[in-house]
């Protein structure tokens, strides 16, 4: 049996073929694998937006604190009034 260039070229085409066979293989792999790894990104974004806090919300609770220490500071304020007042009595 004598190897002609048919042969030859047959032989040639099929392990070029193969070739391309792995490597579509393997960029199939890693296109699974990115696709993967973006959902989870993605998953994990949403679980960030759903729990940070919006800037409206923010606002609204600093304006609440501040209020309250204000609140506080005009208490706090009173008492030392009545506390100088009573020390001032003889």
């Amino acid at each position: 049996m004598a190897f002609t260039i048919e042969a030859a070229f047959q032989t040639a085409l099929g392990l070029i073929i193969s070739i391309i066979g792995f490597y579509v293989k393997a960029l199939s792999a890693k296109l699974d694998k990115s696709d993967h790894d973006n959902q989870r990104l993605t998953e994990r974004l949403h679980n960030i937006e759903l729990s940070y806090q919006r800037r409206e919300d923010a606002r609204r609770e600093n304006e609440q604190i501040t209020e309250l220490l204000r609140d506080i500071r005009n208490d706090v304020k009173e008492v030392a009034e009545k506390l100088d007042r009573k020390a001032d009595k003889p």
